[in-house]
């Protein structure tokens, strides 16, 4: 059996970094939507076998329950990271890089109770498109965990929205209303 363990293999170095968390050398650099397909490709490829394995309505209803709870704790994350509940503090994620490089949306309002927005172009509906997971299956997917976030960020916080990009429409309506 091999071990990469003697010494011509291992520093002794207490200060290295293990190999699990070396920087990788990539040949060449990616581009956002190449980054961002391979992250998402080989989840929309699992929801559609799971699709294909136990129906569009089962599959849809648990995909939105596992990415629901995922997007909740994401929002929580967010809140404890900043410290702040705030609608304020939640929209500047959107102002943001990661979402000024993946999505086109104009302001439509914005006060310390209203974040609204339309998002005319979006990165992760183009890969579902591109991977024919759009539609009802890219909506459980990508779209529906944004309630879940909102929520989880702040209990007080509630999206409303009845358009979007992946179920057709010209674009995705958010709406986040802090209440109370």
């Amino acid at each position: 059996m091999y071990s990469n363990s003697s010494d011509n293999f291992q520093q002794d170095n207490q200060d290295s970094v293990h190999k699990f968390d070396k920087e990788m050398k990539l040949r060449a650099p990616l581009t956002n939507r190449q980054f961002r397909t391979v992250q998402n490709r080989d989840f929309l490829r699992f929801c559609k076998g799971l699709v294909d394995e136990i129906g569009e309505k089962k599959a849809i209803k648990l995909i939105k329950e596992i990415v629901s709870k995922g997007s909740y704790t994401t929002g929580q994350r967010g809140s404890k990271a900043t410290g702040k509940k705030s609608l304020t503090s939640f929209s500047s994620y959107f102002k943001g890089p990661v979402f000024l490089d993946t999505l086109t949306m104009e302001i439509v309002e914005d006060t310390d109770k209203i974040f609204e927005i339309n998002v005319t172009e979006c990165l992760a509906y183009e890969i579902c498109k591109t991977e024919k997971a759009d539609g009802e299956l890219g909506n459980a997917c990508i779209c529906h965990g944004d309630y879940a976030m909102a929520e989880g960020y702040n209990p007080k916080m509630k999206l409303f929205r009845d358009k979007t990009l992946m179920q057709g429409h010209g674009y995705c309506n958010h709406r986040y209303v802090l209440e109370g």
